[in-house]
C-alpha cells in the first residue's frame, strides 16, 4: 500500500559505473597499440580447493571422515562449473582518428574552457 517503504536502490549500477571509470582511466593511460585485457571470474576458488582437499581426505579415510559420496561429488562439480565461468574483454588501443581528434577539439570549444578564453579576450 501507500505506507510501504520504497525498496532500497540497487547498488550494482553505481558499482558498474565506478568499475567502468577505473577501466577507462587505465585504457586512457595506455600507449597506442597496447592491449587491455579485463577478465572477471565468479565463485570462490578457495572453497573449491577446500572441497577438493576434503574429497581427498574422505577418499583416504583420514580422521574418520564419512566416505565421499555422489551428492558430495555433484556439489563439488557444481562449484567447479561456477568458478570456471568468466568473462574476458580484450581491446587494443588504436591511434585516434582525425575525426575523433576533431570531435574532442569541438567539445573543448563548447565547454568551460571557451568561457575562460572569451573572458581573456
Amino acid at each position: 500500500g501507500p505506507s510501504d517503504p520504497l525498496p532500497a536502490p540497487d547498488p550494482l549500477p553505481l558499482k558498474l559505473r565506478a568499475a567502468a571509470a577505473h577501466v577507462r582511466r587505465v585504457y586512457e593511460a595506455l600507449p597506442v597499440n597496447a592491449m587491455l585485457i579485463v577478465s572477471t571470474g565468479q565463485g570462490d576458488t578457495a572453497e573449491v580447493r577446500r572441497t577438493q582437499e576434503d574429497k581427498w581426505k574422505r577418499l583416504q579415510g583420514v580422521d574418520g571422515r564419512a566416505p565421499w559420496d555422489e551428492p558430495s561429488e555433484a556439489a563439488l562439480m557444481q562449484l567447479v562449473r561456477r568458478v570456471r565461468q568468466a568473462l574476458c574483454f580484450v581491446t587494443i588501443k588504436q591511434q585516434p582518428s582525425a575525426a575523433s581528434k576533431e570531435r574532442k577539439k569541438e567539445g573543448k570549444k563548447d565547454g568551460k574552457k571557451q568561457g575562460k578564453e572569451s573572458k581573456a579576450e
